[in-house]
């Protein structure tokens, strides 16, 4: 605990070595919590970028260092929501699916097959999904987040269950 103390201050004091450390021990998490709200490597690798500047930004207001792991994710999950809302925004048409896992047998499908059916959800399924299911949010959580209501959360949750369930039945 007193190395993550010593880090968080170091960050805060704008010490290169400790957001070197910092960076290089979270940049993976921080990377998957992008992709998976984003859906796109170039928007997630923007968003990852955002996401670290906002941290080092904000790390000397962070009040517990134990909390640091949760705090950079919060951080990445409103980061990330935010430009894919900002984005849905600017569109006017939903983006073009890409075609999914090429597994043949839904019973071996690996973790990175699955997480690319995922991203072929529509966005709002897909955030819905992502902080349901991979995040741990309530549905209270995610229509604050959203600002949808709470049984629109559990409809487009139950939507993109059912969704993923006849994409796996068809591979």
């Amino acid at each position: 605990m007193k190395d993550l103390t010593q880090l968080v201050r170091g960050c805060a004091d704008g010490d290169p070595i400790c957001q070197k450390k910092l960076y290089e021990q979270y940049q993976s998490t921080i990377l998957a919590i992008c992709w998976r709200y984003t859906g796109n490597r170039d928007e997630a690798y923007d968003v990852f970028q955002d996401t670290f500047v906002k941290i080092f930004q904000r790390i000397g207001q962070l009040k517990e260092p134990g909390a640091l792991e949760g705090w950079m994710r919060k951080i990445a999950v409103n980061n990330s929501l935010n430009h894919v809302t900002a984005r849905a925004k600017n569109r006017t048409e939903e983006l073009e699916w890409e075609r999914g896992p090429s597994a043949n047998d839904h019973d071996h499908l690996q973790y990175e097959d699955l997480m690319n059916l995922v991203q072929q959800l529509p966005t709002q399924y897909r955030l819905v999904f992502n902080l349901s299911v991979i995040e741990g949010y309530s549905f209270e959580e995610i229509s604050q987040e959203l600002n949808i209501s709470e049984s629109t959360c559990r409809s487009n949750l139950h939507r993109a269950r059912h969704w993923l369930q006849d994409k796996l039945g068809k591979q």
